[in-house]
């Protein structure tokens, strides 16, 4: 049995894994939105969807599930931010 300080380290641990759990979802979609694009719309794969330029292919190694370049990804997008 947990009681007071014991309870709200369990609640906190609780919490923390509800959200890496998230965390590691939102990425799995971004990636499979990614490979999705690369498959059926390959020309389209590394053009960012905010201003239609190239994003820059430093950023595409580092994040390859990026949408973003980086001048519209500043702030916007982030590798744990939530996927709409």
């Amino acid at each position: 049995v947990l009681g007071g300080e014991g309870l709200q380290v369990h609640r906190e641990r609780v919490r923390a894994e509800h959200l890496i759990a998230g965390q590691q979802d939102s990425l799995l979609r971004r990636i499979d939105r990614a490979l999705e694009l690369l498959r059926t719309s390959p020309d389209e794969y590394g053009t960012c969807e905010a201003c239609g330029g190239a994003i820059e292919p430093a950023r595409l190694e580092l994040l390859p599930w990026t949408r973003l370049c980086i001048a519209c990804g500043r702030g916007a997008e982030s590798p744990i931010a939530p996927v709409r």
